[in-house]
């Protein structure tokens, strides 16, 4: 997705391009979901995206980073909710959020079929709590910035938010950050080719086909 490719691709791609300059590589983006499938099926040769679970023995990984969620939270909201008692309420979410504070909340939540989806519906399950969905949508950075304008909350990648309220003054200021302490939504991002026979190395063709999540 766009949200993996600008903090992913530039670290790898001229590397690999320097160190196999006659290697065609073509890329694609879809949900981690189907391109699982395209990895099995031979359509591509290895994948990028974020996981939290084995994929299987047919299936190899190599990590490259981790990956936490946050909660994105528009700052009006908090402060009309708790009023004088927010700093208190921030101090304890900023270590342990407590998702059912938010029943009244509007969500912005990341489209179904989606590994990030699939991992924060398998957390909201856990918490007992059923979030009233506004709209979903595949940017995550979108998602961000309206969260950021008051929309809803949103889960999103804790670098991501961080870097998305950074960038502005005005958008730090209209937003916090809880991040989503929980291990069993957290993971991280690696590379997925097959064992029977793809590797991280030029191909016999001289093409290698990359899709990332």
């Amino acid at each position: 997705t766009p949200v993996r490719s600008p903090t992913v691709l530039p670290r790898l791609l001229p590397q690999y391009n320097q160190q196999y300059p006659g290697v065609d590589l073509r890329l694609k983006m879809d949900v981690t979901g189907n391109l699982i499938e395209m990895l099995k099926s031979g359509e591509i040769d290895l994948f990028i995206s974020y996981i939290s679970s084995h994929l299987g023995s047919s299936i190899q990984t190599f990590p490259l980073l981790e990956e936490r969620l946050c909660l994105v939270v528009p700052k009006a909201y908090m402060e009309n909710k708790y009023g004088k008692s927010l700093p208190e309420v921030l101090r304890l979410f900023r270590t342990s959020l407590i998702l059912s504070e938010f029943s009244d909340a509007k969500f912005l939540m990341h489209v179904k079929g989606s590994w990030t989806r699939e991992m924060v519906d398998r957390y909201v399950q856990e918490q007992n709590f059923t979030p009233d969905v506004l709209l979903e949508y595949s940017d995550m950075p979108t998602l961000i910035s309206l969260a950021v304008q008051g929309m809803g909350v949103t889960f999103a990648f804790e670098h991501l938010a961080k870097q998305a309220l950074g960038n502005t003054k005005t958008a730090s200021e209209q937003a916090y950050i809880f991040p989503v302490t929980d291990t069993n939504i957290a993971g991280t991002v690696v590379i997925g080719f097959d064992s029977c026979g793809a590797e991280l190395y030029p191909f016999g063709d001289g093409n290698l086909s990359c899709a990332v999540a």
